[in-house]
Order: structure tokens, then sequence, then C-alpha cells
């Protein structure tokens, strides 16, 4: 029994060194695009749970961080250097996107931005990148949800991913810049000062028997005092375009679903509302090219100069006959 009392006492006492040895994180940096304002907080940093949070920060579009990537967003990021720069250690290393578990576990070893012919015992790291831009803050903040990246690692190759990583961006606390301006675009005050100048417009699509799912309804913003007439003209060829890909028209805009009163979005508007869109289908186009002849047109209309012949021939041969019964008539009296 003492023996037992030993041996369990020797295994509680070095299980939670192996477990730390086991546990090893990466360290996390915060990778920010050129012109930020501000610094991210870092919460957790080598520990099994990594919070980025980008609040009170301004962060400028520009030309893409990572190559080849859209121009219209800004960038926010990470950097996670592997815990252990041993090369056969960072080769066991691998890693998924925690928001898509789906994906295939990529290799750390092979996606590595850290120069990879040098191939001794260097810093191993790669860099992560979240896309935010003017229209993704919008729906957030509509939606009251703030937005994440994140990232899990499992660092010594056995199947459990032991770090995670996450990149949280707060709507309502974060600033944009323009790309090529100095003045900020957007942040929760300038989305509230612009939001008043619009209204919803919600666009449902009626007239025909089946109305196609994605034209059933949509919801557009417009500025209160109505579209220009240029804009307008732009919506309208927008939708046609859209329309002629189904076999349907543009039949106007309407106040009420009976498509009774016309609705003009040149007029200014003073609160949200609900509009009708009129569909038509369009006429089927009747072929002509393959149309047979007329079987029951008289021969001699076909040809007016021989029906012309033909009643001339028939004309002397009834004049010819009436002269032969008459002289035949005239002889027998005669005798």
């Amino acid at each position: 029994m003492k023996k037992t009392l030993i041996a369990l006492l020797v295994v509680l006492t070095f299980v939670p060194l192996f477990k730390v040895n086991a546990l090893n994180f990466g360290k996390v940096d915060v990778l920010k695009a050129k012109d930020t304002i501000g610094d991210p907080k870092v919460s957790g940093d080598q520990t099994a749970d990594v919070v980025v949070t980008y609040e009170g920060v301004t962060v400028k579009m520009e030309e893409p961080v990572p190559p080849a990537k859209p121009t219209s967003e800004a960038w926010v990021g990470v950097r996670v250097t592997a815990p252990t720069q041993k090369t056969e250690d960072v080769k066991k290393a691998q890693y998924r996107n925690a928001a898509q578990p789906g994906q295939p576990i990529k290799s750390f070893w092979e996606n590595q931005d850290s120069k990879k012919e040098e191939l001794e015992d260097k810093e191993r790291y790669l860099d992560f990148w979240g896309a935010i831009d003017l229209e993704l803050l919008k729906k957030a903040v509509e939606n009251g949800t703030i937005f994440y990246y994140s990232w899990e690692f499992d660092w010594d190759g056995d199947g459990e991913f032991e770090q995670k990583v996450t990149l949280k961006v707060d709507p309502a606390n974060v600033g944009l810049k323009a790309k090529d301006e100095d003045k900020e675009i957007w942040n929760e005050t300038i989305y509230k000062t612009e939001d008043e100048k619009y209204v919803d417009v919600t666009v449902k699509a009626t007239g025909i028997k089946n109305v196609p799912s994605d034209l059933a309804e949509d919801i557009i913003r417009v500025k209160k005092e109505g579209m220009t007439k240029e804009e307008l003209e732009a919506f309208i060829k927008e939708i046609q375009e859209i329309l002629k890909e189904k076999n349907l028209e543009f039949g106007g805009f309407f106040t009420d679903k009976d498509l009774k009163d016309s609705f003009d979005f040149t007029k200014s508007l003073n609160s949200d509302t609900t509009i009708y869109l009129q569909l038509k289908e369009k006429a089927k186009e009747v072929d002509t090219t393959n149309e047979k002849p007329n079987t029951t047109t008289n021969k001699a209309d076909k040809n007016p100069a021989t029906g012309d012949n033909v009643l001339t021939f028939v004309l002397l041969l009834v004049f010819a006959l009436t002269g032969v019964t008459f002289t035949a008539y005239t002889l027998k009296k005669s005798k």
C-alpha cells in the first residue's frame, strides 16, 4: 500500500511537468498596415488563447499588404511565431482556419513566411491577415455584431490544436481612412450622421405568375432627397440587364401591389418604404422561316398569264360550237 501511494505521488508530481512541456505556445505580434493610428491590444500572448483586439484604432485603406489582394479594403493582421525554432519540431507543426474547420489542415513549415532557404534553426513565423471595408463595418454595426478571424495551431503534430489566435475587430470602436485622402471615412459617429441621410426601400417584384426567388425582394438604401435622373437611369439599366438573362422585361415601379400608382425614385423620401417592381414576360417571337406555301391557292392565281390563255380558249370554243350548231340548223331548214 505504501509503495502504491509513493508511485501515485511520483506520477502526480511529474504529470504537470509533461503537460507544460507539451503545451509550448507560439508568440503573437500585431501586424499594422501603413499609417495605422493607435495600437491594437494583445491579451493572453503565449497562452492557449490569444486575442488581438482592434479597438480605438484607425486603419487606412492602401496598397494591399498581402500581395495580389484587392485595394478597396484595409488590412489587419497578426504574426504567429513557432514556439520552437528547431527544424524537426517546426516541420511537425500544423494549423487551420478556426472559422472554416472543414478546410484541410495545413503545414506550418510549408507555408511559413520566414525565409525557407535558411534551414538553420532560425525564427519561423507565419503572417495572418483579415480584410475590413466600409460595407463590412456598416453591416456589422447594423446587426450588432463584432467580427473575428481565428486560427488554431497544433504545434507538436499530435492532432490536437493546443493554441487559438483570434483577431477581433469591433466596428463601433475602429476607424477607417480613405486610400488617397487623409480623412476618416468611418467611425460610429460618422456612420450615424450619414445614416440619417438615407432611407431603406424594400423592392418587391410582382406582375408574373412565378417570380424568380432571387428577384422576389431586395432592400436598397436611397438618399432622402431621392435619386438623380442619372442615378435612376443607371439603376433601371442594371435591373434590365438582370431581367434580360431571365427573359423578362422591366415594367416600372409602383407604390401598390396592384400596380396602379407609379413610384418616382427622384422624389424625396421621408421614411423607409416598400415599393413594387413590375415584371413582364417577353413575347415569344414567331419563326416564319419554315412556313409552307398555301396549297389551296388556285393555279390560275399563281400564274395570271396562264389563267388568261385558258379563259380565251374556252370562249373561242363556245363561239365555235355555237357557230357549228347555227350552220347545221340553217342547212337542215333549207332542205
